[in-house]
């Protein structure tokens, strides 16, 4: 009898699951939380494409040499800026940082069309799935940068003249760069030049003295 117990509880416990398990998939498959998935899918999208953005104009405002010593972005600079952004921001993204700095400068027209643009591209890629939720697959939640979103976003930054932003910043990065080298340069002769003095300078005979 315990044994028949057993087997009845354990059938009652299989079809429990299964009803729980029918009742997530028809809940995960409502054209309301597939919407609200996709939503934040979109959030993470645009995020991830202003990103790219930045990340494009910091490698392009690397100067390639300084003083004939070659300097290489890291290889991993798109993760040197995501922590760079956390920092400033407690923790939040790309499109927190320049909607951050949109509020504190609402004339700069620049970081508004990054946005809007960024905006843009992905709404263009999700239309039709935001028109037709049914048409909704998991495959639509991970948002990947292809080669036709990296065009597009070659473009923001070449309508909205950030090339030349670039350049300004290489050209201030190079002589800011080159002015810390001197400086450096100088400092060390100047302390050579002390060492010399004081090594030959006869009065200067005990650790106190010197």
């Amino acid at each position: 009898m315990s044994d028949m117990n057993n087997t009845i509880d354990f059938i009652n416990e299989v079809n429990r699951q299964a009803t729980v398990d029918r009742g997530f998939s028809m809940l995960q498959n409502s054209p309301e939380v597939k919407l609200r998935r996709l939503n934040q899918t979109k959030d993470d999208a645009v995020n991830t494409c202003v990103q790219n953005v930045l990340c494009k104009l910091c490698a392009d405002s690397i100067p390639p040499e300084v003083n004939g010593t070659p300097v290489c972005p890291p290889e991993d600079l798109d993760h040197v800026i995501a922590d760079y952004i956390q920092r400033r921001t407690n923790g939040q993204n790309a499109s927190f940082y320049v909607k951050e700095a949109i509020k504190r400068n609402p004339k700069a027209t620049c970081l508004k069309n990054i946005l809007e643009s960024c905006e843009k591209i992905v709404d263009e890629m999700y239309q039709d799935k935001q028109l037709h939720p049914d048409s909704i697959t998991d495959d639509d939640y991970d948002f990947k940068v292809t080669p036709e979103v990296e065009d597009r976003l070659a473009k923001v930054i070449r309508d909205n003249e950030l090339d030349d932003l670039s350049d300004v910043i290489r050209d201030n990065v190079r002589q800011g760069a080159i002015g810390e080298i001197e400086a450096a340069k100088k400092e060390k002769e100047e302390r050579d030049q002390l060492e010399r003095e004081l090594t030959q300078d006869p009065s200067i005979t005990t650790e106190s003295a010197l």
